[in-house]
């Protein structure tokens, strides 16, 4: 069956991270500061509707509203991103030409969260796409961000002008950008855009290469319950889903979900496709089908994204302090205690935040929100970051437990010692007061007196053995043999040194 392809559009999402921490002041202040022909190429604006109207609050705070814990939102002023796009750019490649224009919602925008990642996104839609290997050629060729062989990277450029010599590939970019002729490679486009914060807050790269996020609206043959609609277009939807090239066989194996006889979902680690149909009757919606999808069905992917990111990081950084530091992170090494304490804080801040059950009223969002993260694995994430916690706070809490026991043994052993001592010099005062007591002879008391501290003490070390550090076995005989030889003492000294003795 042929299906009339009508409409590709396509977000180029790159992701990075910040170290050391910015404030959000210094982030808005550093892209203030990028200019192309003396006009300011970033502006902080309010997001469009589309991006709020159907979302919560928590996550319209967490995406847009700045201030504490909220993100910041900058979009390419349409001046700028007018002129370096006009109306289309040639995307060269070895074997062929493909042309872009610039998506007019959407355009080039920036999300910075304050956990110190940000995502660029770059919408263009495909010009006059003719089949569906053009559909992957047009992802794949933009995606891609390094170089096989010389000149494979794709370059954009606007179409020459007869009356002046198009300038140098050598040029600096901003005199290739917007230029009749100039060439220039999304790469190119994208470290341009990043420039101020690469070079003053040290931005880094989380991947070379771009995601993709993509929109295919066909034409009303394409029922997406069909079984030989879902056969015939599979394929392509894994194909932009894992962004893979027109010529890869390609893996069927995909996390995907029919939204309803006109919308298909699928989602790769890579990427994310939607392909849209037109609805009987034909009507304005179907113009508008693209658009929303684009834009309203970003903000689910976007969230997820960002769960992701931030949760790598936790990670990462999770690995350095055990790297550091090992798995024993005690107060006693101030600096490893609150690295640890302040991982536990943003692992907190995150899921009360950032980790939302829902992100709509809408179900349809919802389940697009869950699809999304499940095929980025964010719940595997963090229970793996929670997970870690967790066992360096059993590891933590069993090491204070050893400690504590072997504290608690030290002294135990001290006091074996004591008693020892205790047990002779007790004896010893006990047999004095029995030996007054009951009028023993002096040279029985005398004797009495040496002996007993000796032997009672001897018992007493023979039963409780302190110089051991194995475990001790119970055992009753040192006290039976000292009850015995006290009952002996005193009935031969009250027999014959004493009491009947005198009679």
């Amino acid at each position: 069956m042929t299906y009339l392809i009508k409409e590709q559009r396509t977000r180029f999402i790159y992701p990075f991270s910040f170290k050391p921490p910015a404030q959000a002041t210094q982030l808005i202040a550093a892209l203030e500061t990028l200019h192309y022909r003396e006009k300011p190429v970033w502006q902080q604006v309010e997001p469009h509707h589309l991006y709020t109207r159907e979302t919560l609050d928590l996550v319209n705070n967490f995406l847009f509203r700045g201030g504490q814990g909220g993100g910041t939102y900058f979009k390419v002023t349409a001046e700028v991103a007018a002129t370096w796009f006009q109306n289309g750019v040639t995307v060269a490649t070895r074997r062929e030409n493909l042309t872009a224009k610039l998506e007019p919602l959407a355009g080039i925008e920036l999300f910075i969260s304050p956990q110190n990642v940000g995502i660029l996104s770059i919408a263009l839609a495909a010009v006059s796409p003719t089949d569906l290997d053009s559909l992957k050629k047009f992802n794949y060729r933009l995606a891609q961000a390094r170089e096989y062989e010389t000149g494979n990277m794709p370059k954009l450029s606007l179409s020459p002008n007869p009356q002046h010599s198009p300038p140098s590939d050598e040029s600096p970019l901003v005199e290739r950008l917007g230029v009749r002729g100039g060439k220039f490679t999304m790469v190119e486009l994208r470290d341009f855009l990043l420039s101020p914060v690469q070079t003053d807050l040290t931005a880094q790269k989380v991947l070379e290469q771009f995601l993709v996020y993509t929109v295919v609206r066909f034409d009303q043959a394409a029922d997406f319950t069909q079984a030989q609609v879902q056969a015939d277009l599979k394929p392509l939807l894994c194909g932009l889903a894992h962004l893979e090239e027109h010529t890869h066989v390609g893996s069927l194996e995909l996390l995907h979900q029919v939204m309803n006889p006109r919308h298909w979902l699928g989602l790769g680690a890579l990427g994310v496709a939607h392909l849209v149909a037109d609805q009987e009757p034909a009507h304005d919606f179907n113009n508008q089908r693209v658009t929303n999808v684009l834009n309203k069905y970003f903000i689910p992917y976007l969230c997820a994204l960002f769960q992701r990111l931030l949760l790598r990081g936790m990670m990462e950084d999770a690995s350095k302090v055990v790297q550091k530091y090992g798995t024993v992170i005690s107060g006693e090494v101030q600096e490893a205690f609150e690295a640890f304490k302040t991982l536990h804080h943003r692992v907190l801040n995150f899921t009360v935040t950032g980790y939302f059950t829902e992100i709509s009223q809408r179900e349809v969002q919802n389940q697009c929100y869950r699809l999304t993260q499940a095929a980025l694995q964010v719940p595997a994430a963090l229970e793996l970051v929670q997970r870690t916690l967790n066992d360096i706070d059993a590891t933590n809490l069993a090491d204070k437990l050893e400690r504590n026991v072997a504290v608690v043994t030290s002294v135990q052993k001290k006091v074996e010692w004591l008693e020892v001592f205790f047990v002779s010099f007790y004896a010893t005062e006990l047999v004095h007061l029995i030996t007054e007591a009951f009028d023993l002879a002096p040279n029985y008391a005398q004797w009495s007196i040496i002996f007993w501290p000796i032997f009672a003490g001897g018992m007493t070390f023979w039963g409780l053995k302190p110089h051991s550090h194995r475990e001790k076995e119970s055992s009753y005989l040192p006290a039976i043999i000292l009850l015995v030889g006290a009952v002996l003492w005193f009935g031969v000294g009250w027999w014959w040194f004493g009491g009947a003795g005198h009679k």
